[in-house]
């Protein structure tokens, strides 16, 4: 089959396009003929060498497609999207054990845009449990992830404060400020009752005075390239003046 397979760091030119056999699948998993594949932000940092990840391997974590091969033969010939942690997306096969139907209506592109954003966002949203009223920090709000929890907040009633790079637009924020100015936490509105933190780097907690007491803070993204240097110290004076 064809591959995308990784040889060292860097650019998209440290992808290329090979023949590798196609894999076997464990117990537990199935062969996905692959029909599209995405390519989250995530991806483009293993690629970059800014987060871990072996190579040379075939690349590639989120694919949709129609199952060729499972322990259930009911499943055989269905349409599903699917994760896989150990990579292999990117290729013409896919085993993975961690995947979900797709519905008839629902392309696979769709799917695969969908499928990992869209259950990060409801994960953070319900974690988070965002209230009518209340005031809610969006960080990369342009992005997927970002795109659905303002969303997600805008649903529920909630006053969203967003952050993008400059000249993008988010849908439904009430307030959108531009994360290219180093500037822009000083800017950001007081009384701010959930921060959904992507960004990180040493700078993510300068923030934290703009938060109301016992407000939330959930981290889930390395915009950055860093994680967020938050620690129980700074983060014991949350909403304080």
């Amino acid at each position: 089959m064809r591959a995308v397979v990784q040889h060292g760091t860097g650019g998209p030119e440290v992808l290329k396009v090979e023949e590798r056999p196609e894999p076997t699948r464990g117990k537990g998993e199935v062969l996905i003929r692959v029909e599209a594949i995405s390519v989250p932000f995530y991806e483009t940092q293993l690629r970059a060498g800014m987060l871990p990840g072996g190579e040379p391997a075939v690349f590639g974590h989120e694919a949709a497609g129609v199952v060729v091969e499972a322990d259930d033969p009911e499943l055989i010939g269905k349409r599903v999207v699917s994760m896989s942690y150990v990579g292999g997306a990117y290729a013409e096969v896919v085993a993975s054990s961690r995947y979900t139907l797709v519905p008839a209506h629902v392309s696979a592109e769709s799917a695969v845009a969908a499928a990992v954003p869209a259950s990060v966002a409801l994960v953070l949203f319900r974690t988070a449990d965002v209230g009518d009223g209340e005031t809610v920090l969006v960080e990369a709000a342009s992005g997927s992830i970002g795109g659905y929890l303002t969303r997600l907040a805008k649903d529920a009633g909630a006053r969203v404060v967003a952050t993008a790079g400059a000249g993008k637009t988010v849908k439904g924020a009430d307030v959108v400020l531009d994360h290219d100015d180093p500037d822009w936490r000083t800017q950001a509105p007081d009384g701010i009752d959930v921060v959904f933190e992507s960004i990180g780097g040493p700078r993510a907690a300068e923030v934290l005075p703009k938060v109301v007491p016992r407000g939330r803070v959930l981290a889930y993204g390395l915009l950055s390239g860093e994680f967020p240097a938050i620690t129980v110290a700074i983060s014991s004076h949350v909403g304080s003046r």
